[in-house]
């Protein structure tokens, strides 16, 4: 797994009870802290007790796998298994085991093998003293709200407006969001070559003219494209369209961000925050696959997606153009807690979650349970992007709701 993170994937792992959301997330730097978060696995059950909901999907099969392997350990040598105040092992009939509350004196790694012995225990050295220090929600209720079945669903509302389904439906779409848009469009492409980049060329000039803020990019360039040829191109449009402003309202990535997000966000004709999320390369060649995508609202969800937004910035080499759209999120969840005040309820409203690069690794493709995932994804062996990077949209209500 990678060592960083954007807000995107943040948001998911800040616990939350019900009726609370997070109307903010800064700029994340990684910070090196010697803690643990104690977790209780009952291997008979396969139930992971203490472990954030959001959690489960990235952990859950890693916490099981150690804690069967040091059951075993435990099992093949019992004379070797050291005390519960030594370790912050808890070991019982119903093979339960605890994550170390403890982690002075060395780095710990992201899962570290709960009941190994530290150099002061192996040599006979008095353990470090654990009055005091106890986690009363291993003994009680979750207060994270973790399933039982390990993968909760954390779909907001949103509006469904469109289904696109073919290359026209979406050079439609793109030229009215840059002809009707007043304030912000973001194209993000899997893919980005400067003949279709031309296409767009004149319709981007006119935005920009408008005084509309226009962001471009991309996951990979094209063969024969190299991310300086777009940047030269995209700032001599916006030098045509509004001279030294241009630099400002058009913002191109500097480089490929590794990602094979295709996210059109602009403003709707109401003022309101809109995205068409799918598979399509808006500035690229064709995907080999059908072309298909969903056009979808609601400020809840929406902030989500500018988070997604600000995420692709931080790996395009202009991470400072990420500020704005952490804003834009600020401003949507705002509007739906004003939304919400009110009691207004969104037309055509179907639940929704945001699936974001890792992620998607247990997130099933199949609708047979009534549910819609569409979305563009790579998969990275090594380098800066090794993982799956991408975006997708799982629908799941109404169940009615098919592709062909």
């Amino acid at each position: 797994m990678r060592n960083a993170l954007d807000e995107s994937q943040i948001q998911k792992l800040l616990p939350r009870a019900s009726g609370e959301w997070v109307r903010s997330i800064g700029r994340p730097r990684l910070v090196t802290v010697d803690r643990y978060l104690p977790v209780r696995v009952d291997l008979a059950d396969r139930a992971i007790t203490g472990l954030p909901r959001g959690w489960h999907q990235a952990l859950s099969a890693e916490i099981l796998a150690t804690a069967q392997t040091r059951q075993e350990e435990l099992e093949s040598a019992p004379d070797v298994q050291p005390t519960p105040q030594a370790t912050g092992v808890k070991v019982t009939p119903s093979v339960q085991a605890r994550m170390p509350a403890v982690g002075h004196g060395h780095r710990p790694t992201p899962l570290s093998i709960p009941g190994r012995k530290s150099p002061t225990v192996a040599f006979g050295a008095a353990a470090a003293p654990q009055t005091g220090v106890t986690f009363p929600w291993l003994e009680g209720s979750d207060p994270f709200g973790s399933r039982d079945d390990g993968s909760p669903d954390q779909s907001t509302e949103a509006a469904l407006f469109a289904e696109l389904s073919d290359g026209k439906a979406h050079q439609l779409q793109i030229a009215e969001a840059l002809a009707t848009t007043a304030n912000h469009v973001l194209i993000a492409s899997p893919t980005v070559n400067l003949e279709s980049l031309s296409k767009l060329g004149d319709a981007i000039q006119a935005a920009v003219a408008r005084g509309v803020r226009v962001d471009v990019l991309y996951g990979e360039t094209d063969e024969g494209t190299n991310p300086q040829d777009v940047v030269n191109l995209l700032h001599r449009i916006g030098y045509h369209a509004a001279e030294r402003l241009g630099r400002d309202l058009l913002k191109p990535a500097k480089d490929r961000t590794g990602s094979g997000a295709s996210l059109l966000i602009f403003d709707g004709r109401g003022g309101a925050l809109e995205a068409v999320i799918g598979n399509y390369a808006w500035v690229g060649s064709p995907c080999s696959g059908r072309a298909r995508s969903v056009h979808v609202g609601g400020t809840e969800f929406m902030a989500q997606v500018a988070r997604a937004a600000a995420g692709l910035w931080t790996w395009s080499g202009d991470p400072d153009s990420a500020d704005r759209w952490r804003r834009v999120a600020d401003r949507c969840q705002d509007d739906t807690a004003v939304s919400a005040a009110r009691g207004d309820r969104l037309k055509d409203q179907v639940l929704a979650e945001l699936i974001v690069d890792d992620e998607h690794a247990q997130v099933t493709q199949s609708s047979e349970d009534g549910s819609l995932r569409v979305g563009g994804t790579c998969r990275h062996e090594n380098g800066f992007a090794a993982g799956i990077r991408g975006v997708s949209v799982v629908i799941r209500h109404p169940v009615t709701l098919a592709m062909p």
